[in-house]
């Protein structure tokens, strides 16, 4: 019935929570994959609003900068790697299965432009030990890939003001239909993604994954578990 709580505790891709969600029942949703949690949360928010954030609890995963060094530092175990929560929770993209030290990427995410065609953009992530000289190699890579968008992630305390020049001398990505320009390397922070912050980039267009249909909900939403 309407107010009462369904709870689905191998939620996946989480059609029961926001079947739920839509009903007006109360839910709770389990899943061991934090990409599913990502995935689910982007439905929501796709299909209600961002306010729907403000509607519910999300628990395992980082919340602040304390847990999320935590995490980075290894202090927290478990399935969940710092490197997939940055890629596929935070910024929504999916991680490289090659793993190499030096020389490659830890991750990307696309998006579309006119004539069917997809711009790639690599996601780099770091935990500590940060120089200039890392977000050089990066670069290297970014443009032997021929990348459009690359993005440079790391701990605020690690970000020098020489990384923040060589990121600007990289220019710009400035195929959007209405003009406007995104920076080619863009450092991000663990602290602003913490925040809301995200990738510049065309928003307009689709991404690498699929967006939820937008609801069309006009009553309150009810209490989140």
């Amino acid at each position: 019935n309407k107010g009462d709580l369904v709870a689905d505790f191998f939620c996946g891709c989480g059609t029961a929570v926001s079947v739920a969600q839509k009903l007006k029942r109360k839910w709770i949703g389990v899943d061991i994959s934090h990409l599913a949690i990502g995935l689910i949360e982007r439905r929501l928010i796709a299909s209600y609003g961002k306010n729907i954030i403000n509607t519910y609890e999300l628990d395992g995963l980082p919340k602040d900068i304390a847990s999320a060094k935590k995490l980075a530092q290894g202090v927290i175990q478990g399935r969940l790697k710092f490197q997939d929560w940055i890629i596929e929770t935070m910024l929504g993209g999916v991680h490289n299965p090659k793993k190499t030290a030096d020389g490659g990427w830890d991750g990307h995410l696309t998006f579309d432009v006119p004539n069917h065609k997809k711009e790639v953009v690599l996601i780099e992530v770091k935990s500590g030990g940060v120089n200039v000289k890392n977000l050089r190699e990066f670069i290297h890579v970014v443009n032997i890939q021929k990348a459009s968008i690359a993005v440079y992630v790391c701990f605020e305390d690690e970000v020098t003001q020489h990384m923040l020049l060589e990121a600007k001398q990289q220019g710009y990505y400035n195929k959007d239909m209405f003009g406007t320009t995104y920076d080619k390397i863009q450092i991000l922070t663990v602290e602003t993604l913490l925040d809301g912050d995200g990738i510049k980039m065309p928003t307009i267009m689709h991404t690498t994954f699929k967006t939820a249909e937008r609801k069309d909900d006009t009553d309150e939403h009810p209490e989140m578990f």
